[in-house]
């Protein structure tokens, strides 16, 4: 199965990627006001699945977990120039995954949920990621995501506890949560979660572990 609906690939992605922020309060006498919302973008969310789940990374909402609003800030999905209040839904710390749960009212119909792959790519596959690199530096009016492409390095990793694709290609801080997909279908391979700094390696959770998570929230 693929994301027939949609012809190109990049238009998957785009039209299912939302930033991960808080608004938080901040004293600030210049603008006239005893607090002013100042926005932080922490990383990216997808909606992944026919039930269109949507899903981060687990390190990019950990310093909102067991914090109280008042420091840790307000969490919101930013979608194409909107702010949607949302909670954290499910958290995998194991795998770096967590799902999200949009609070207000949300109907989106250019939103259909990216596929889940069903194996994995072979070395110098073409893949594809979109996301929110450098959080508000690069942030515009309609919220548009940053899309990139890099290669499949290695096929799969295997770690004691978790399974992740090595993509040569670029990532920066912001791009957390986004997900990889495979260029020829549109279906999510992995996801973003880390890699050493400007090395042109990154590290994208694999699918298996992304389908667990989706299984157990619709459980």
């Amino acid at each position: 199965m693929t994301n027939a609906s949609v012809t190109n690939p990049s238009d998957i992605l785009l039209n299912n990627v939302a930033s991960v922020a808080i608004f938080k309060p901040k004293f600030n006498p210049q603008s006239g006001k005893i607090f002013s919302d100042e926005l932080n973008i922490l990383g990216t969310a997808f909606w992944a699945g026919e039930k269109k789940v949507l899903i981060t990374c687990a390190h990019v909402i950990k310093g909102l977990i067991q914090s109280p609003v008042e420091l840790a800030g307000l969490l919101v999905i930013g979608y194409k120039g909107d702010f949607y209040r949302a909670t954290i839904g499910i958290v995998d710390d194991q795998h770096d995954l967590a799902t999200l749960d949009i609070v207000d009212k949300f109907d989106q119909p250019t939103i259909a949920g990216i596929i889940i792959s069903k194996e994995y790519l072979a070395v110098s596959s073409q893949v594809a990621w979109a996301g929110y690199p450098l959080g508000n530096f690069l942030l515009n009016q309609v919220h548009q995501p940053t899309y990139n492409e890099g290669v499949v390095g290695i096929e799969k990793r295997i770690e004691v506890f978790r399974k992740s694709v090595q993509v040569s290609g670029t990532v920066v801080g912001g791009y957390s949560g986004s997900p990889v997909i495979n260029k020829i279908d549109g279906a999510v391979v992995g996801v973003v979660s880390n890699g050493p700094q400007n090395s042109g390696i990154f590290m994208a959770i694999s699918f298996e572990h992304l389908e667990a998570l989706i299984n157990l929230k619709l459980s």
